[in-house]
């Protein structure tokens, strides 16, 4: 099985040879991020709304959006776990009983401050 981390890297790798080869089926390069927009021929923004380039660059974007997603994602579930296990929050709400207990009962009963927005 191959990790995320691979499976990220053959979704980009395989989106930036979809975008080189439409670049260079119209004779022209990719630009470079050197480059200002200035520099760039018409003709090389217009290849942008080929739907080849649309769905390789969404593709793409979306890859590394989840994977950021998943990497924040995971860190406060661990900071959160640990929230749990270090003001027994398990237990708070055990003696609650099956109804549960209010975010702000359980915050006064764990003695921690209870921060809204």
């Amino acid at each position: 099985m191959t990790s995320p981390l691979h499976n990220l890297l053959s979704i980009i790798q395989n989106s930036a040879d979809e975008i080189e080869a439409v670049f260079e089926k119209h004779g022209l390069e990719f630009p470079s991020i050197n480059d200002s927009e200035d520099a760039q021929p018409y003709e090389g923004n217009a290849i942008r709304l080929d739907p080849s380039i649309q769905g390789a660059t969404t593709l793409l974007i979306s890859a590394a959006s989840l994977q950021m997603f998943n990497s924040r994602h995971y860190m406060s579930s661990t900071i959160s776990l640990g929230v749990a296990m270090e003001s027994d929050i398990v237990e708070i709400l055990r003696e609650a009983g099956p109804k549960g207990m209010h975010v702000e009962k359980i915050a006064e009963r764990a003695q921690i401050q209870l921060i809204t927005s």
